[in-house]
């Protein structure tokens, strides 16, 4: 179990209550609360307010925007907080690599970026991008799940 070596971004989290602020939207609430109900929360990695910067696949006409992104011992899993932007799901064992950028898809905000390059379901190659607190916690998290036995 990872409960050891993963913490939240900004807090141990133990729950969803834990890690979110009753204050903010429902929009940013429902998807947290989607992502610690699919995840391990006591060994997740998370945050709620990322920032996708794109799937390199999907091409620069994609809608991007913030979700809750969260890592835990199965993978990286994004949901967003409005419909209109697809959940992404990738399993440990699809994840290539993990670094910084400090651009994806032509799009920039002059900070780092944790860019993961990963298997899609096809069998491909491909990549995304995302705004979060600390990519290079997220950098180093994604390289010790990746190291451990699946």
């Amino acid at each position: 179990m990872m409960a050891n070596h993963l913490l939240a971004s900004t807090a141990l989290c133990l729950s969803a209550a834990s890690c979110v602020p009753q204050s903010i939207d429902g929009a940013r609430t429902a998807a947290a609360n989607e992502v610690f109900a699919r995840m391990d929360p006591s060994g997740a990695l998370v945050d709620d307010a990322a920032d996708s910067y794109g799937v390199t696949s999907k091409g620069y006409r994609q809608v991007r925007g913030n979700g809750c992104l969260g890592l835990s011992a199965d993978g990286l899993l994004f949901v967003p907080w409005t419909a209109d932007q697809d959940e992404l799901w990738i399993p440990i064992d699809h994840v290539l690599s993990a670094d910084t950028t400090d651009a994806h898809l032509g799009k920039g905000k002059g900070r780092l970026l944790l860019r993961v390059r990963f298997v899609d379901e096809a069998g491909s190659e491909d990549s995304v991008a995302w705004a979060v607190k600390d990519p290079p916690r997220w950098v180093s998290t994604l390289h010790d799940a990746r190291a451990r036995p699946l």
